[in-house]
């Protein structure tokens, strides 16, 4: 009996098309590539929007998933999400890592399931050989804020984060988050090291603050009427990074041109937050800071470079009610002095605006004590909503 092979390029169009999704989306684009009839066929986003909703040539079911641009998005853009898509699942499932950079921030912001795989640990492997990347530890970020459930990491977790920052290792995350921001003076100001520092700083911050929120250590000196005491930190899940950032497609040259400040983006909305400070081995949270509105005026310096001259007044934490004042300069840095109305005590903030808030620290550098300094992250009250 002799058998005839059957060309694929004999097959209908229909089931070329349900072939290809049901493979990879590398697998889909080498066969689109094999010859100009398969090529016209499968040069259809929906086969590329058939290959996510498949799982991407693995037999992993997750929840419909689908970029910020919808159905609406164009052939190209779904090409790139699909493939940033697969290389997703094969970080997930094997340490798939090459060039991680230059997709997975684009799939976070867009609300990935990536983002609530357990793969922070492994994110901070990578940060150990690249320690001044950004785009990595926004990664860790976004991952370790989304993950967490009241604070719980497990100890691998922790020894990995302890023992792979960028500052000296510690026994403990806790004693971590206190010797980066010791050493902040030398590597806060450092331009290539700020942001890698606050967003590790921030994902540090990030499972200290929701633990001891979980634990009912929050320290609470005074009850605030007609408010509840408690705020939960917004989840990666939960910050609508589409509506203050122009995303970019995966594998664009650079992901952190997406974010431009703007007077709206800093005076839209109520900020919120907490700070810690060090009474000795461990970080202490104080009840949150509350009620900071900023206006902000747009001010150029003698070079021409454009910054905010922002102000806030009436806001309320622990201490008293209190008044902000300072400069946001659109490349993202802030120094700001916390003045609190009723004390004779004001505080330096030195932080960066983030897509998750302002993240930085606090404190008086003529201060030589580790007791009044600690981070600080303010985010958007109707991100918690």
């Amino acid at each position: 009996m002799s058998h005839n092979p059957v060309l694929l390029i004999s097959l209908p169009n229909e089931l070329l098309e349900r072939i290809a999704s049901y493979c990879s989306c590398s697998t889909a684009l080498s066969l689109a590539s094999s010859c100009r009839t398969i090529y016209e066929t499968l040069n259809n986003k929906h086969v590329f929007i058939q290959i996510i909703q498949n799982g991407n040539g693995t037999t992993r079911h997750h929840e419909p998933w689908q970029p910020p641009e919808g159905r609406a998005a164009s052939l190209k853009a779904w090409q790139k999400w699909c493939l940033a898509d697969e290389k997703a699942w094969a970080f997930i499932d094997a340490d798939e890592s090459r060039r991680l950079d230059k997709w997975a921030p684009m799939l976070m912001v867009a609300d990935h399931p990536l983002t609530s795989s357990d793969r922070a640990l492994h994110i901070y492997k990578l940060i150990k050989s690249n320690s001044n990347n950004p785009a990595l530890s926004f990664c860790l970020a976004a991952q370790v804020n989304n993950d967490l459930e009241n604070g719980n990491l497990t100890k691998q977790m922790t020894s990995e984060i302890v023992s792979r920052s960028i500052f000296r290792s510690s026994d403990t995350l806790e004693g971590a988050l206190i010797r980066i921001l010791n050493e902040r003076n030398q590597r806060f100001r450092d331009p290539e090291l700020r942001y890698p520092i606050v967003y590790q700083g921030l994902a540090m911050f990030s499972y200290l603050l929701r633990k001891a929120i979980h634990e009912g250590k929050v320290r609470y000196r005074r009850p605030i009427p007609t408010v509840p005491n408690v705020l939960h930190p917004p989840k990666t899940s939960q910050i609508p990074f589409a509506s203050f950032m122009k995303l970019q497609l995966p594998f664009a040259p650079t992901f952190w041109s997406a974010f431009v400040i703007t007077k709206q983006f800093l005076e839209s909305s109520e900020w919120v937050g907490y700070y810690s400070y060090n009474t000795g081995p461990l970080p202490v949270f104080d009840a949150p800071m509350r009620g900071i509105r900023f206006t902000a005026q747009e001010r150029q310096d003698t070079l021409g470079s454009s910054f905010y001259q922002v102000s806030a007044f009436s806001g309320l934490d622990n201490n008293g009610l209190f008044d902000v004042a300072g400069i946001v300069h659109v490349a993202g840095d802030v120094r700001m002095v916390k003045t609190y109305r009723n004390l004779n005590t004001s505080w330096n903030w030195n932080a960066l605006v983030t897509p998750f808030g302002i993240v930085g620290t606090w404190g008086d550098d003529r201060d030589l004590s580790d007791r009044w300094r600690g981070w600080f992250w303010l985010w958007k009250m109707d991100w918690m909503q």
